[in-house]
């Protein structure tokens, strides 16, 4: 009987504590996939990387602009961010090459690495937010 108690205690604490990091904010995530999508989008446009896409370089407000189209045009079938990074932001729809960044050392990674690491960064800022 004492061992059903015990077990009992464990079971209720652990589940509040599961409850708590749910919903709570500044331990859950509190962006939506569009808003993750958007934030990606915007990290794009305002990064000093050469997007490379096809042999082509591109800046970053044509890199961002070329990305909006291509999920404007599939958006209702993107559901996540992760979603939109490896259908959309990572390689050409048509030959399947992938897309590239360059930073100003010259070092180059593929554009879905680079984003993946985005979107780890925007889950963390978001999950230790602090709502005003």
């Amino acid at each position: 009987m004492r061992t059903l108690n015990k077990r009992k205690i464990v079971v209720l604490f652990v589940a509040s504590l599961m409850a708590l990091f749910v919903s709570h904010p500044t331990l859950a995530s509190n962006l939506t996939e569009e808003q993750k999508i958007e934030r990606l989008l915007q990290i794009v446009a305002e990064s000093d990387l050469v997007f490379i896409r096809g042999g082509n370089e591109y800046g970053p407000t044509e890199a961002s602009e070329h990305l909006r189209m291509k999920y404007n045009q599939v958006r209702s079938r993107i559901d996540t961010a992760e979603e939109f990074i490896e259908h959309i932001a990572s390689r050409s729809y048509l030959l399947g090459t992938p897309y590239y960044v360059r930073f100003s050392d010259g070092r180059t990674v593929e554009s879905g690495s680079w984003l993946s690491q985005r979107l780890r960064e925007i889950e963390a800022d978001a999950c230790c937010e602090v709502p005003r």
